[in-house]
This record gives C-alpha cells, sequence and structure tokens, in this order.
C-alpha cells in the first residue's frame, strides 16, 4: 500500500522533478546552519554571541530577501534572478568569515 503512493510521482515532468530536487539541496544547506554556529566556535574561536550573531543575521537577510527575489522573480523572470544572485551571495560569506 506504501508504495502505490509512489507510482502517481512518475508521470511528473521534467521541470517539477529539477524543482523538486532544488528544493531539497537549498533545504540541506539552511540544516548546516547550526553546524556553522559550532564550527565558529570551535575551529575559528568566535565566542558564542559572535556566532548567534552570524546565524541571526543569515536569518533576518532570508527574511528580507524573499519578498524581495519574489518581487525581482515577477518582474525580470526566473532566468535573469538565477544568473545575477550567485555571483552576489558569493560575495557575502567571505567577506563575513575573515
Amino acid at each position: 500500500m506504501y508504495f502505490r503512493s509512489w507510482r502517481g510521482l512518475s508521470g511528473l515532468s521534467r521541470d517539477i522533478w529539477i524543482l523538486s530536487a532544488s528544493t531539497l539541496v537549498n533545504r540541506m544547506g539552511t540544516m548546516a546552519l547550526p553546524f556553522l554556529a559550532l564550527y565558529l566556535t570551535q575551529t575559528q574561536r568566535f565566542s558564542k554571541a559572535e556566532a548567534g550573531l552570524f546565524v541571526t543575521v543569515y536569518w533576518v537577510g532570508a527574511i528580507f530577501s524573499a519578498p524581495l527575489a519574489g518581487h525581482f522573480s515577477d518582474a525580470w523572470g526566473p532566468p535573469v534572478r538565477h544568473c545575477r544572485s550567485p555571483p552576489i551571495r558569493s560575495i557575502d560569506w567571505p567577506s563575513i568569515l575573515e
């Protein structure tokens, strides 16, 4: 009975599978945030308050950037937004951890 519910998934389009896979990868990346705090405190010798501040800044940025990204996606379309966002994101993390 359990496996019967999975049979309907074979008819889904390739776009749905790509969207689902990218969502899974995104969620797995979010699960790494608690380990970022451990890495910062134990390896990089940041205080617990500083590590908490890094994680808090991430979540505050995510809360405010989600509606903004939705607006840009509606205005420009997803392909343009995806082409421009990786260079912007690559600027953030190296400067934070230095």
